[in-house]
């Protein structure tokens, strides 16, 4: 059992996915203790949110990829373990229903599934929850942004002034 355990952490599919999962939370966990001050201004910390989203949608491209595979390679070097991934188990045939249905040809180099089919996936699920989990925040700063710029209340036109008082 213990074996087993140790076999499925050293493999390289767990190696480079703790690395993945370590920059998207530390990009989470940045955002996360700027939040949780007080003295936080919610333009500033709104920000900081969509800096965080770009910094991720900016880590989903080939190049990010390929850093993290090199930096996975010198983790699996030092743990003594086989940096390949694993090659995908061959998909089970679909009975076609209708004739002019393509075939899909399956992904056979390992690399590129993980990519595909968890490196993506993963990070494309980051972005979406952090769009979901401060939609509110990012609205309660529409409406209440002219709050902080006070001192420009006077310089606004009176249409962008009904604006602000009509959202709030």
């Amino acid at each position: 059992m213990a074996n087993s355990l140790l076999g499925k952490i050293k493999s390289f599919k767990f190696i480079y996915s703790l690395l993945i999962w370590f920059e998207i939370l530390s990009k989470r966990n940045i955002v996360s203790k700027a939040l949780q001050k007080s003295d936080d201004v919610l333009s500033e910390a709104v920000k900081m949110i969509d800096n965080a989203k770009i910094s991720l949608s900016e880590f989903r491209n080939d190049s990010a990829f390929e850093k993290l595979l090199n930096s996975g390679k010198t983790v699996a070097e030092k743990v003594e373990a086989i940096a390949e991934f694993p090659t995908p188990a061959r998909p089970r045939a679909r009975k076609r229903v209708f004739n002019y249905e393509a075939e899909d040809e399956p992904i056979t180099d390992a690399k590129i599934h993980f990519k595909d089919n968890f490196y993506y996936y993963l990070l494309d699920t980051a972005i979406t929850k952090f769009d979901k989990r401060f939609e509110l925040l990012n609205q309660n700063n529409v409406v209440f942004s002219f709050h902080q710029k006070l001192t420009q209340w006077k310089d606004l036109d009176s249409d962008t002034k009904k604006k602000h008082i009509v959202l709030i």
